[in-house]
């Protein structure tokens, strides 16, 4: 999942166990895009799914900012 936002592909996750899927999406500031399968309903699967198609090109934008800031983070330790 985390790869897929790297090489500009966003998707939606599914957070199952533990927060780790959460985690790490909050890490590239991309948690929006996270759902948890104890909350899961269709609707909000289908608006999350339709920002993410609508707003494509401008959340990849962001979200390859988001990661090589991380990115200049980890370089410095």
């Amino acid at each position: 999942m985390l790869l897929s936002w790297i090489v500009g592909k966003p998707s939606i996750a599914w957070e199952y166990q533990f927060g780790k899927t959460y985690d790490c999406l909050e890490s590239i500031g991309m948690d929006r895009f996270v759902i948890k399968t104890t909350d899961y309903n269709f609707d909000e699967y289908k608006r999350k799914f339709e920002y993410l198609c609508e707003n494509r090109e401008e959340i990849i934008i962001e979200s390859q900012n988001n990661i090589n800031k991380f990115k200049d983070k980890q370089k410095k330790i």
